[in-house]
């Protein structure tokens, strides 16, 4: 009877298998087909070259160049905006613009500038490549390390001062271990943003010149171009196999180490798992790094000692304040009055000393037709953005505190969502446009829809990975005292997770929406197998600026985003750090 019962539930398991198995087999055909095409497609050799023109190789140096200039840059840049409040005022702001900036905004200088200094040379090429991956890098990394800084309790760092712990000792001792956590999550979404923009990369286009460089970017984006979906999907597939090789074996191990850097007020046990020789023998080189930049950055800090104070008297000598004194002396409209003569004498003193053509090239440039639409475009694409940003806010704050909730949830999807993030815009495009265009029969709607998605997918993995971060950072015993008092369900959420997480949000939607920005390059004008699509915006009008070399217009373009971008830091953004400033843990 049991060999029998086994035989009967062998028979049931064995069910499905039929009609799974006819699907596979039906499927045999088309997928020998779409091999064939792989294979038959010129480029798809560059995969398998054992040469310095292997796809994979070039451009993991590329990807690997830019993150080391990437760490350099958000090392000096984040630790200096986070320890002096009066940098901090000017640096967030400045790279918060430079952030929103999409990638193709720095195409032109970058450009210009290797190739003339190179004299067009591939080394040239590629440098420029290198300088726009560290574009899409950079500011993850930055953001995370100023982050990081900001968020040591006020009490270590009396407790540092009151115990000598200064200069090189203070940055090795207390900066270091607290900027490590942020540092390896934002140097996760700093990858996922190299990978994100590679297309752009390595297919670059400037004043109807084209230069492309091997790499697995220029396959994805040639395969499209040429119509080859399935050339086009196996490229983005072996992306996708490097993307998770270097999730499991680096950021993982990485992420496991980052978690004993964590302050808590209560001593809690931990339970992590045994680091293999690899990692062990990575965190020690990043030690005997660590220390090394703290020697680097000694001369630097004298310098500061020894030269700050100076400046700080000399924006108190008695030459300044008499002057400011004497200025608050007038009335108002002496004021106004005196503002107009300085606006009349620096007028004059610009028609004497610039050039007799520039004000006419300037007045030709301000009545183009394409400046009539930038408004309407501005309006068009912060549309897109805002729709794209709160639908992202909605199902990321939910998924972020359900994952970071539960170790299950968190094992399954965090290597997908590893994966996910890393995925160019310009690779999904043709597969969204064939499904949103095919449903809505090519009307101007379907369109407008898949930008928004596209918008989606450059600003959603910002706040997810921040909120759940912020969720798996919550002291321990403050989940306890919860529990003792009977919070739970959506009260726990409410008083305690989304108060926690608070700051998190504000500066992931800081992040989300400068990354939304970058994404408008690649939504808003997209050339399929020969076939272009595109919606109205600022992203359209920047890319057909710098496909035609129109360099007055790519500025102008670039200026409208930084000038809203701006706005929304002296307001939005503003109101919202400074409210979030209460919501921080103390040791």
């Amino acid at each position: 009877m049991t060999i029998g019962g086994r035989r009967r539930i062998s028979a049931i398991t064995a069910l499905p298998i039929v009609p799974v198995g006819a699907i596979v087999l039906a499927q045999i055909p088309i997928l020998t087909s779409s091999l064939n095409e792989v294979l038959s497609y010129p480029f798809t050799a560059g995969f398998f070259a054992l040469t310095w023109d292997n796809y994979v190789l070039r451009t993991m140096i590329r990807m690997v160049s830019a993150y080391a200039l990437s760490v350099g840059f958000a090392l000096i840049y984040g630790i200096t905006a986070g320890i002096s409040k009066r940098a901090e005022q000017l640096m967030i702001p400045v790279l918060d613009v430079l952030q929103s900036i999409p990638v193709l905004g720095y195409l032109p200088g970058v450009i210009v500038l290797f190739l003339s200094l190179f004299r067009g040379s591939i080394f040239g090429q590629e440098l420029a490549s290198i300088i726009l991956i560290f574009t899409g890098m950079v500011w993850a990394v930055t953001f995370g390390v100023y982050g990081g800084v900001k968020s040591i309790p006020r009490d270590i760092i009396e407790v540092a001062h009151a115990f000598g712990i200064r200069r090189v000792k203070y940055l090795k001792d207390i900066i270091f271990p607290a900027i490590y956590p942020p540092l390896i999550s934002g140097s996760i979404l700093a990858w996922g943003g190299g990978w994100y923009f590679l297309v752009a990369c390595e297919y670059l286009s400037f004043a109807n010149t084209v230069y492309t460089l091997p790499g697995v970017g220029f396959y994805i984006f040639k395969a499209a171009l040429d119509g080859r979906i399935a050339a086009s999907i196996f490229g983005l597939a072996i992306m996708v196999v490097l993307v998770g090789v270097i999730n499991r074996f680096v950021w993982h191990p990485l992420m496991n180490n980052a978690e004993k850097y964590r302050y808590e007020s209560t001593a809690t046990p931990s339970h992590r798992r045994r680091q293999s020789r690899l990692v062990r023998l990575i965190l020690r080189k990043l030690r005997i790094i660590s220390q090394d930049l703290a020697k680097l950055a000694e001369p630097v800090l004298a310098l500061e000692h020894k030269y700050y104070p100076l400046v700080v008297r000399f924006r108190h000598t008695h030459l300044l304040n008499n002057i400011r004194a004497s200025w608050q002396r007038y009335s108002k409209p002496g004021r106004i009055a005196g503002t107009l003569i300085g606006i009349i004498l620096v007028a004059i003193v610009f028609e004497i000393l610039v050039p007799p053509r520039l004000p006419e090239v300037v007045r030709q440039f301000i009545f183009r037709k394409e400046i009539a639409l930038i408004p309407g475009y501005a309006v068009a694409s912060v549309s897109r953005l805002a729709v794209g940003y709160l639908i992202a806010l909605a199902w990321t704050l939910a998924a972020g505190i359900l994952i970071a909730r539960s170790e299950r949830l968190f094992n399954i999807f965090l290597p997908i969502f590893d994966i996910a993030h890393s995925v160019p815009a310009l690779a999904l495009f043709p597969i969204v446009l064939s499904v949103v265009i095919d449903y809505f029969h090519g009307a101007q709607i379907g369109l407008e829809i898949a930008s928004i998605i596209l918008v989606l997918t450059g600003m959603q993995w910002y706040l997810l990975f921040n909120i759940i971060g912020a969720v798996m950072a919550i002291p321990s015993d403050v989940t306890e005292a919860s529990k003792c008092f009977g919070l739970k369900g959506f009260k726990f959420v409410k008083h305690v997770i989304l108060p926690s997480i608070f700051p998190a949000i504000i500066l992931g939607s800081i992040q989300a929406w400068g990354g939304g920005w970058n994404a408008t390059i690649a939504s808003e004008y997209i050339n399929v197998a020969n076939h272009t699509y595109h919606v109205a915006g600022l992203g359209y009008l920047l890319d057909i600026s710098v496909a035609a070399g129109d360099t007055p217009l790519v500025l102008a373009t670039i200026g409208i985003m930084a000038g809203i971008v701006f706005l929304m830091n002296r307001t939005v953004w503003h109101y919202s750090l400074m409210r979030a400033s209460k919501y921080r843990f103390e040791a």
